[in-house]
């Protein structure tokens, strides 16, 4: 049996992938020459912003479409919003000044997308930096 566990551990391979906060990566042209009008979310605005990118090298903060970059971004852009009515509902939100996921309760009306079901749900899509691994 400990054969087995042991041929089981140095056959499984361990993905870990860091994610990273595309939102605060720079905006990186590249050091190539080609002319590719591209979409990066500048964090110092929050808002998405057109550069020339070179073609390569650059970073991942690099959307072909404004629509593209805005939708990434947006969820956990938005504000926490405890919305109207007087419903209690327990929701996650993500605090951009704390870098954070923190509960608050939302009142069952008007919510943006900055609003989680789960803790794991908000951590998953806007706490970045945290490494993920997967035995696969």
């Amino acid at each position: 049996m400990k054969i087995l566990l042991i041929l089981f551990l140095a056959v499984s391979l361990v993905v870990c992938e860091a994610q990273t906060d595309y939102c605060q990566l720079p905006i990186e042209p590249g050091p190539c020459r080609a002319y590719l009008p591209r979409w990066a979310m500048n964090s110092k605005t929050g808002q998405c912003e057109v550069f020339i990118y070179g073609g390569c090298r650059g970073n991942k903060n690099n959307f072909k479409t404004l629509e593209e970059c805005e939708t990434l971004h947006k969820d956990c852009m938005d504000p926490i919003e405890t919305g109207r009515g007087r419903a209690y509902f327990q929701r996650y939100g993500y605090d951009q000044s704390t870098q954070k996921c923190r509960q608050f309760i939302w009142g069952g009306c008007d919510a943006n997308r900055n609003n989680f079901e789960t803790l794991e749900e908000c951590q998953s899509k806007c706490e970045h930096g945290k490494s993920h691994c997967a035995i696969i």
